[in-house]
């Protein structure tokens, strides 16, 4: 072959063209390659192999290394064709181009060649330059601006086939790849098909060609470098398809792509790098088996389809960078709970849709309102049971209505609203905290909540509007003095709905008439504490009602405002009352006792008793049964009694009700009750009103050294 004798003092010129410009020699297990210039291209089946190659030193065996110089500024042809032994190569940065078959193991298999970097000074690699190198595992392109080239040659001899080469890598069982370099537009695709594993793009790539690693069928982990330049790849480049990922890293922003990953079935953890901005519709739909995702602050939006069918995302941190969550975003995902915080502002339609896992979800607290539009079936098939509704929502349907599974809500301090049918339909919901910070009671809040059997309307509360909380399982009421107006059939249909109380106040209620408030409601016990305002009666009809009282705030009682009644038994009329409008308490049979405090009877409409009269003893204050027998309607009654015992009448009076005796000082005294046995059965010291529940008899009651005999009918 060449001159030389491969020897530091002798050693073989390899410059292409000839000349001692580049020269090899072999120094122990090294071979050296230095000069500057190219180096020759070797091709030959008898002569033109490298000299280093076996045909023509006996010693190529020993051959371990390859260092080249500074200056050499190609691998020629078949440079380390069959070097057999080649473990390790230094490739300098003056290098731009390594030939074909520089490294192809033809003849000999070589186990020891494990990897390779190329630098980034290589622009050509020509093909079959790596065929056969069978343990090669790792190669190295270095990142770098200048585009490189994977060629082809056209072979036309007769040792082999001939025809167009590339197979730059066949035959070599790579498993690590770090690809820095954007391949220029005339390159072979060298990495479709291989067998790697882990796969690095550098930050310097600027483009991807279609399938540059398609049917990579053990690649499992890659990383897009982070990078502040993006980086492009047509639609429907299927740049991984067939590719088992399961570790992907998101280092850069993408152009013009379709997500590299979307519906890979593999896929389980996934990082977005903090100079990433969009990651684009649908980026993991249908990554069924992704388990975690981080999402750095540089990202902005949740956008449209992102976790689509990510069956296996049971929970996820929207950080505080988000403030869109776009439609369809987590759609059949598998979250089982959520926190949306307060610095997202919109979410779009289906958001969370169809998340069948989902039981959990809080809206967090804060001031500024969260969008989304009617009919955006937010939560649609999702079996949310805690709900935490932490902001007002604006342009929106409820959220959770008609959600049967759901137990529990609360309601943060910021909201002032919920809307019309916030909770309707929401069979399952035992609990719910209303904050000061709401005011209404909107129409059919509570609509149709059949498990909801105790609500504490709070004081903020100004008015409860039609159907709130019609059809509701509400076995109890107390409505406060604050509430101002009620809606028509605001607790109609309430089937459970025993006790209901209108809390004590100065304050009139207002609701309209034929509101049917209470309308089919087996109210037995009612607490009316107000007057009442263009109103038809709330009990009026109520044949089950048992028990009502009156607070003596109540200045009036209405025409009709009891008739029907018929289970009622006795009735105390307050001293404040000055009014009873005509037929109050007709048909009313069941009464056995009226007990009216006001000395002076109030003025009574016609027949606001009728049907009672003859069947019902009437109680009046001590001195004025004389003005009750002569007073109208009160006339009528056949039983007239004083039930006030006077002991000392400026301080103390006692009047006998059905169950026991009612006993009224106007200063703080001792009192006993002895039964006729002389035994004391009570003892205690009282102000103002005290009812004192007594069996049927006759009891002494003394006081401030004063006895009074008084019996209990």
């Amino acid at each position: 072959m060449a001159q030389g004798n491969g020897t530091s003092a002798d050693p073989w010129p390899i410059k292409d063209g000839g000349g001692d410009g580049v020269r090899a020699y072999v120094s122990g297990s090294t071979l050296h390659i230095e000069g500057s210039g190219n180096m020759a291209d070797f091709w030959s089946s008898t002569k033109g192999e490298a000299p280093w190659n076996d045909q023509y030193y006996s010693n190529s065996s020993s051959i371990t290394t390859v260092v080249i110089q500074d200056g050499v500024t190609n691998i020629g042809d078949r440079a380390f064709h069959d070097l057999k032994n080649l473990q390790k190569i230094t490739i300098p940065s003056s290098v731009t181009k390594i030939g074909r078959q520089a490294f192809y193991m033809e003849h000999v298999p070589n186990n020891n060649f494990q990897s390779i970097t190329i630098p980034n000074s290589v622009t050509e690699i020509e093909g079959e330059a790596f065929k056969n190198c069978t343990n090669l595992k790792t190669v190295t392109i270095e990142n770098g601006p200048v585009a490189l080239n994977f060629s082809s040659f056209y072979y036309n001899g007769s040792e082999y086939p001939r025809g167009t080469k590339t197979d730059w890598f066949s035959g070599c069982p790579l498993q690590t790849l770090h690809f820095g370099r954007t391949l220029s537009s005339s390159s072979g695709n060298p990495f479709s098909g291989t067998s790697i594993q882990t796969l690095t793009i550098g930050n310097t790539v600027t483009l991807l060609g279609s399938k540059a690693f398609a049917n990579c069928t053990g690649l499992i982990n890659v990383t897009l470098e982070d990078g502040i330049t993006p980086l492009s790849f047509n639609y429907n480049s299927n740049l991984f398809s067939n590719c088992p990922i399961k570790v992907f890293h998101w280092g850069r922003n993408l152009i013009q792509f379709s997500s590299p990953i979307a519906g890979n079935t593999a896929l389980t953890s996934v990082t977005i790098g903090n100079n990433v901005t969009s990651v684009g519709s649908s980026a993991f739909s249908g990554c069924t088996a992704l388990t975690s995702v981080s999402i750095p602050a540089s990202i902005k939006t949740i956008e449209s389809s992102m976790f689509y069918q990510c069956s296996n995302i049971t929970s996820f941190t929207i950080p505080s960078s988000i403030t869109s969550i776009e439609s369809d975003a987590f759609r059949y995902s598998g979250l089982t709970s959520l926190n949306i915080p307060s610095n997202v502002v919109s979410i779009g339609s289906r958001a969370f849709a169809d998340c069948t896992g989902l039981t959990n979800v809080t809206l967090a607290d804060g001031t500024t309102s969260l969008s989304f539009n009617y009919n955006s079936n937010l939560f649609s098939n999702c079996p949310i049971k805690t709900f935490h509704w932490g902001r007002n929502l604006v342009q929106f349907s409820s959220p959770v209505a008609g959600n049967k599974v759901l137990t529990s809500v609360t309601i943060g301090q910021y909201v002032a609203s919920v809307g019309s049918s916030a909770f309707s339909g929401c069979t399952g919901l035992t609990s719910i905290t209303i904050p000061t910070s709401i005011t209404i009671i909107e129409s059919s809040m509570f609509y149709q909540c059949s498990d909801l059997k105790n609500i504490t309307i709070p004081s903020s509360i100004t008015s409860i509007e039609s159907d709130a909380f019609r059809y509701s399982g509400l076995t109890n009421i107390d409505i406060p003095n604050n509430v101002i107006s009620i809606g028509g059939r605001a607790f109609a249909d309430c089937t459970g709905l025993t006790d209901a109380t209108l809390a004590d106040g100065i304050t009139s209620l207002s609701f309209n008439y034929s509101s049917n408030l209470f309308s089919n409601c087996p109210i037995k016990t009612f607490h009316w504490g107000r007057n009442l305002v263009n109103y038809s009666s709330p009990v009026a009809g109520n044949k089950i009602l048992t028990s009502v009282t009156i607070g003596n705030n109540v200045t009036s009682i209405g025409s009709s405002d009891f008739s029907g009644c018929t289970g009622l038994t006795s009735v105390t009329i307050p001293s404040s009352i000055t009014s009873i409008g005509s037929q109050a308490f007709y048909g009313c049979y069941g009464l056995k006792e009226i007990h009216s405090k006001n000395p002076n009877p109030p003025t009574a409409g016609s027949n606001c008793f009728y049907d009672v009269y003859n069947t019902c003893k009437l109680f009046v204050p001590g001195g004025a049964e004389t003005k009750y027998k002569a007073a109208a309607e009160w006339k009528k009654f056949f039983s007239i009694t004083s039930a006030i015992i006077p002991i000392k009448a400026d301080n103390i009076a006692i009047q006998s009700l059905v169950n026991g005796i009612a006993i009224e000082t106007k200063e703080q005294m001792p009192v006993s009750i002895y039964n006729l046995s002389g035994q004391k059965i009570y003892e205690s010291i009282i102000t103002g009103n005290t009812e004192i529940q007594l069996d049927k008899g006759i009891y002494i009651v003394r006081a401030n050294n004063t006895s009074a005999k008084v019996v209990v009918p």
